[in-house]
Parts: structure tokens; sequence; C-alpha cells
């Protein structure tokens, strides 16, 4: 099936998202809409199949061919983000339910080396391995097309790979694939690729500027986990122990699955156990890999004024590209990556000591992580301290600790 589009207009709660777009898709062909953090990929996506207006409410207009009921009707659509699109409690359940083939789902599954998560508990998966686990789901359905809403989001190196391995598979076996991306990796798998906005790449010279705060502290927390597991499953960690110090910038790394979110968690007391101790001396502020989750107020504009809306703030904000147009918006009308720089920007201006990240970087682009890099280094200068946890390596241009985590 071909799929053309001319001069889509979409606009949500009187914004203008997209604005004279146009493309033209061969069957059987792997696109991708490549784009800045905010630049419509995701509106795009949903406006093609109707789920803009019929679900997220936004005036479309322009020409869509077949229509957007018709292309619904023969598309499987994987949302951006992971945590929205599971409703069973096990992973068997979930792959078997969903998908129309049940052997080869199982087969995608061993694919993208989560075989042995079968028997899990949803609720245990990281990001990472729930984003698999809805790719695998997404190939073994039997439409002829398959649109992916940032599928290399959440993912290491090696499961990227995987999954790029996977989407030229399904579009070999004659199926018809249509990627949002700001990850450059996708194109060397894409027939066809269409550019929204200007470039976001990052200037090399200046990511070669990033640097390690010089100065730290006295010691602020101190972490000794002997061992930590979910009910039922075996241990995801195992005898780390560290310090922290004041000005801290704390990179926690390791692949999907290794236990990254977990043991931010327990340094934020939000899980506890007898064999993990982590003290620290002052309250952290923790920002999950779901922004949504920070939220309170339906506008960002609401949230931050709780929160010294002061000279500092404002900065925090300049610094993370963020106007004042965006923060009047509704939060659910604001793109992912825009979502987490907003929660991240409010939690910089509660001016805690302690911030705590979960993939700060996930949806950004080049120049956006540029930004949130350059900003942390230059408060832990400031001596506040950060502990994140990130498969990106970037952050080791800005670390002045290192925990490294094995699945």
């Amino acid at each position: 099936m071909r799929i053309r589009v001319e001069n889509l207009n979409v606009s949500i709660n009187g914004f203008e998202i997209v604005k004279d777009f146009s493309m033209d898709i061969d069957r059987s062909s792997i696109t991708a809409i490549l784009g800045s953090s905010g630049s419509g990929k995701t509106t795009i996506l949903r406006a093609l199949i109707g789920i803009i207006p019929r679900i997220f409410p936004g005036k479309v207009k322009g020409v869509i061919i077949p229509s957007p009921d018709e292309l619904q009707k023969h598309s499987f659509y994987m949302p951006q983000e992971p945590w929205y699109t599971t409703a069973s409690p096990f992973v068997w359940m979930e792959a078997e339910y969903f998908s129309k083939f049940i052997g080869d789902v199982y087969s995608y599954l061993k694919l993208l080396n989560i075989e042995n998560l079968v028997n899990r508990s949803i609720y245990t998966l990281s990001a990472g391995e729930l984003q698999r686990l809805n790719i695998a789901i997404a190939a073994s359905s039997d439409k002829n097309i398959i649109i992916f809403d940032e599928p290399l989001a959440h993912l290491d190196r090696d499961n990227m790979e995987r999954t790029l391995d996977l989407l030229r598979k399904l579009r070999d076996e004659g199926r018809t694939i249509i990627v949002a991306e700001h990850r450059e990796k996708i194109l060397s798998i894409s027939d066809e690729v269409y550019r929204l906005g200007t470039s976001q790449d990052m200037d090399p010279d200046i990511a070669d500027i990033l640097s390690p705060p010089e100065y730290r502290g006295e010691e602020i927390c101190h972490i000794d986990i002997s061992e930590y597991g979910y009910p039922g499953q075996r241990p995801i960690l195992k005898n780390i122990r560290f310090s922290i110090n004041k000005g801290d910038i704390v990179w926690i790394r390791g692949p999907s699955g290794s236990g990254k979110s977990t043991l931010l968690k327990l340094i934020a007391r939000m899980y506890s156990s007898s064999s993990c101790k982590a003290i620290c001396r002052s309250k952290p502020v923790y920002v999950s890999e779901n922004p949504l989750l920070f939220f309170s107020e339906p506008r960002p504009i609401l949230e931050i004024i709780q929160y010294h809306y002061d000279d500092r703030c404002k900065d925090i904000l300049y610094r993370l590209g963020l106007n004042q147009s965006m923060l009047s918006r509704p939060i659910l009308s604001l793109s992912s990556g825009e979502r987490r720089r907003v929660a991240i920007a409010i939690a910089l201006c509660m001016k805690r000591e302690i911030t705590i990240l979960d993939e700060p970087s996930i949806g950004l682009d080049p120049k956006n992580r540029y930004r949130l890099l350059n900003l942390l280094a230059k408060l832990a200068r400031e001596g506040y301290t950060f502990v994140i946890a990130s498969h990106e390596e970037e952050f080791k241009k800005i670390a002045t600790s290192v925990v490294s985590l094995y699945a």
C-alpha cells in the first residue's frame, strides 16, 4: 500500500505543531521522520492514522491517502512511551494476547534478547526491556504497516543494533515501516528520510569543552547494598558500595535490565530493604524515566511558580531551551522530550542539594542533550549534586565518578 501525505497541517489547543508537511511512502520500505524535540514527529504519526483528532483533540488539514481510517485498519502503532502500552501482569500474557502469531512473537523476543523474561511480572521490567517487548509485539502483528515512535529510545547500543536488524528484516519480508526518530542511527537502514526543522547536530568542538566539575565537597551520601531483588525474582543488585560528595555528578551506567532505575529508587528511599542502606543527609528530588509522573498541574507554568520562580529558575529554563509559550501549553500537548526538559527544570528550580535523574536524555536531540549536560556541570560547580542513570556515553564527559552495573 502506497501512502501519500500533502501539505499536512496540525494544530493542538490553538498551537501550530505541524506545518505544510508532505511525504510519499512506497510499500515494503523503511521511511524515517527525523527532527528535534518538539518538531512534530509524534503529531504526524498520530494524524496519519487518525489518533488526532479521534483520541487526542486537534485540527488536521491536508491530504492523507489512503484516509486515516483506512490506514488505521492496516497499521500497528507503537507509541513512544513504553509504560502506556501494556495491559497484562506478566510478559507471556502480554506477548500472547496482543500478538496475532504466537510463534512469531517468541522468535522476536529471542531476537531482541528478552526470551528469558517471559515469566517476569511486567512491573519488574526496565523501560528498555519493556520497549523491546513492545517492539516484538508490533513485529508479530498481522498488519502490513508498522509505525514506530522513537523505537531506539531507552535502548543501549547493543539493543539498538538488534532493533535495527529487526526493522530491516521486517522490511525485507514485505512490511512498510514508518519510524519517527531523532537518532541518526536510523539512517543506516532507511530507504527515505524526511527531516523536520533545522539540523540539531551537536558541534563536536562544543561537545569537547564539556568537563567534570572540579569542586567536590564533603560526603553527603553513603550507599551500601548487599543484595536487592523483586519478590519472586533473582537479585538484580549485589555488593554495591559507594559514597557521594557534595558537587558530585555520579553516573550510573549499564545495559538495559541491569538495575539502574532500581538503584536510583533505593537512593531516593522509594524502595527499602534490610540489606540495603542508602543514607543521605538531605532528601533528594527524583525525576523518573516517565516525566509525566512528576507533574501535578495541567500546565508547566503553574508547576514552576510553586518553586521559587526567581532569576536562577528563569536561567535554568533558558538554558534548557524552554520558552514562555511552551510553558503555557497543556503538558499533554508537549512532546516527550519537551516534557522531560520541563520536569528536569522544575526539579532544578527546587534547589534541592541532591537531584536524581533517571535517563534524563531520552527523547532529547543532540543540541538539547548538550544543553542539559552543560547545565548539570554548571550547577555541580555551584555545589549541587546529581545522581544520573543513563546508557548514554556522553555523560562520561561530566561525571565525577562512575558506578557500572551489569545485566
